[in-house]
């Protein structure tokens, strides 16, 4: 884009009380097929508003006049010389692709163009803004006041109405709080951005659930893995026990959140009542509890050795704000051994929450076994074997120095020597 400009003279600037010599812009011409496109860069002046500057002492204000005739645009723009850089677009198309380019602002539009209306150009110009993360102050200068049919679309989108015959007196001042306003908007609403981004990373990081105080799926995925190196090295038999309160939805929809969350630590209590000290309870997601527990071996890895547990939490109303809710379990059981390598957690996890909906609707407990080749499928681990046998290995070292025989695969009993 070529821009031809004349010089001002000493004397000119100082009769209009600009600093130093400046160039005036007379008109830039585009290559742009359709409405010609008018760049027209006013001067910067400093010292006339302290806050559209920068710590550097640069003016970062900078303003769109959207027009569909070059002149008028003109006229719009040199009204608000010296608040900031000032362009000057002849048609909404050649604004929206400059929009596309950089943002703005404050964007000062007339209310009727050649190709659309100043309020359809303020909604795709909100839908842009939208993709970018900026904010802009939009001014409309038009004749009259929107009509009703369209005054959604305008408190949508526009946040500033201007008449044309007052637009000389009033769009001055009107353009500095506009810019004032949009600074500061922009600038809360990148903080805000910025303290999303750090909420994110630290919930990431956070092994704790707010609602009912327990561990969180990331806590639970370490615990899993805790008990499979556990039983690794040392034998033994891990499962993972899935219990899910099946009309948390119903409860949510029909009362509030406050009554969910009631609820769903009246649940968290009961649980913890019900289970061993050193089991791990943990809260995957809405409605979903996950237990982590060892065994010896797979033969207490059963649904009878669970239906207390699944009896002491459908059995029971819980007392809530509301008064007492009764809820319906559903729960699924996946164990596995590690003989001839560690398990997946991930597909321990996946087989049991797929297992839960089928474990509702029978009225039973779900309970899957993996068998040690599908375990070893699943998650092939070169080192397991070797620490397997050497697990083996420090168990019969160990019970050669009591004097007792070898044990064989299962937890290691401590028996003092006489």
């Amino acid at each position: 884009m070529k821009a031809y400009r004349t010089p001002l003279s000493d004397d000119s600037c100082r009769e209009q009380h600009l600093p130093g010599p400046i160039w005036r812009p007379v008109v830039a011409v585009s290559g742009f097929r359709g409405p010609t496109d008018v760049n027209v860069r006013l001067p910067l002046v400093t010292g006339v508003d302290e806050h559209t500057k920068a710590k550097g002492g640069t003016v970062q204000a900078t303003i769109l006049v959207a027009s569909a005739d070059a002149a008028a645009g003109q006229v719009v723009a040199e009204a608000m010389r010296g608040l900031g850089s000032v362009s000057v677009c002849v048609g909404a198309v050649s604004a929206l692709q400059k929009l596309e380019e950089s943002s703005t602002d404050l964007i000062v539009t007339h209310q009727t163009m050649d190709d659309m209306s100043g309020i359809e150009f303020a909604e795709l110009v909100r839908e842009i803004e939208a993709d970018i993360g900026n904010f802009s102050y939009i001014m409309v200068i038009g004749d009259a006041p929107p009509p009703g049919d369209e005054l959604e679309a305008f408190d949508g989108a526009v946040n500033q109405w201007l008449p044309a015959s007052e637009a000389d007196v009033l769009l001055p001042s009107a353009a500095r709080a506009a810019l004032r306003l949009a600074l500061d908007t922009q600038e809360l609403r990148d903080k805000n951005a910025a303290l999303r981004r750090l909420n994110t990373e630290l919930e990431q990081g956070q092994l704790q659930d707010t609602i009912t105080g327990l561990g969180n799926r990331r806590f639970a995925m370490q615990s899993l893995d805790d008990a499979i190196r556990q039983i690794e090295a040392r034998g033994g038999a891990v499962r993972f026990l899935m219990i899910g309160i099946m009309n948390l939805d119903e409860v949510s929809g029909q009362y509030d959140q406050t009554i969910s969350n009631e609820l769903i630590n009246a649940v968290s209590a009961r649980i913890q009542n019900l289970v061993r000290p050193l089991d791990v309870v943990t809260y995957l997601g809405p409605g979903r509890f996950a237990l982590i527990l060892n065994q010896p071996s797979m033969a207490q890895c059963t649904a009878e050795c669970y239906e207390r547990i699944y009896d002491g939490v459908r059995l029971k109303s819980y007392k809530t704000a509301v008064g007492y809710l009764e809820i319906q379990v559903g729960m699924s059981l996946c164990a596995s051994e590690a003989e001839t390598g560690a398990p997946n957690p991930g597909r321990i996890v996946s087989i049991t929450e797929r297992n839960l909906d089928e474990a509702h609707r029978s009225g039973a407990i779900a309970v899957h076994h993996l068998t040690q080749a599908f375990a070893q499928q699943t998650r092939p681990v070169t080192n397991a074997p070797a620490a397997t046998v050497v697990a083996k290995r420090a168990r019969r070292e160990f019970a050669w120095q009591l004097g007792k025989e070898t044990p064989e695969p299962g937890p290691l009993r401590f028996t003092q020597s006489k």
